[in-house]
């Protein structure tokens, strides 16, 4: 059974620090919620991946309809795009993504070239992600991403996290001890955590009916392309 706030709140204060009138429960949730953010730092989670279906917004201004803002589409725990696909049937396309600075050598203003149906990406930040080719209709898309996972704030409220409770409780408890300068209780708890962070990544990461084989569809080394390949600047064909 997953730990609720109130359980993190209880372990750390009665069991381990004992009766502090210096510990308040505020205190005490500003850590757990820092354990999860370090946590979700050092792995893609299962439990924190993500699939939604969104629209890209379509106003028919050029200016306006290139950029896409992650944070108002998926929410302020987004994290990070895996892929991005538009969705069309047997159309359907897997974006692919440039940094900006190659973006904008090749198409710095996308505005000033054919609208269409978007094949590339940059992302800037996470309220400005800038498409090519610029939308010429309200596509359907569907995005796979990371999140950050959800801060606990009430007592009955519990983590994203998927049987991670030893995890977030030794962390916290590291930072507890730290902070009241018991560094020897710190390093014990720190310890315990790592090496349940390597057990929990191992696990996260086992795929025992995961085989790496290319399908015979698929061009070696190339991408799938839209079928207006001759108006698309990236292609080399």
């Amino acid at each position: 059974m997953a730990y609720t706030l109130q359980n993190y709140l209880d372990e750390i204060k009665d069991i381990a620090l004992g009766d502090r009138s210096d510990l308040t429960d505020a205190t005490i949730t500003r850590w757990v919620n820092t354990a999860q953010e370090r946590i979700a730092r050092v792995h893609n989670w299962r439990e924190l991946r993500q699939t939604t279906d969104i629209t890209l917004g379509f106003t028919g201004v050029a200016a306006t309809d290139k950029v896409l803002d992650f944070n108002a589409l998926l929410g302020t725990n987004f994290r990070a795009v895996h892929n991005f696909v538009i969705e069309d049937g047997a159309e359907s396309l897997k974006l692919e993504r440039l940094g900006p600075d190659q973006f904008d050598e090749i198409i710095p203003l996308p505005e000033y070239f054919a609208t269409g149906r978007p094949t590339i990406y940059t992302v800037w930040t996470k309220t400005e992600t800038l498409l090519h080719k610029v939308p010429d209709e309200a596509y359907t898309a569907r995005i796979r991403w990371h999140k950050w996972p959800t801060a606990l704030s009430s007592g009955s409220d519990v983590t994203d996290f998927d049987r991670k409770d030893d995890l977030i409780l030794h962390l916290t408890l590291s930072f507890a001890f730290a902070l009241y300068r018991a560094e020897e209780s710190a390093m014990k708890h720190f310890g315990i955590y790592q090496s349940i962070l390597k057990e929990s990544i191992g696990e996260d990461a086992n795929n025992p009916d995961l085989q790496v084989v290319r399908p015979n569809f698929l061009v070696k080394g190339g991408r799938v392309m839209g079928s207006e390949y001759w108006n698309d600047p990236f292609y080399k064909g």
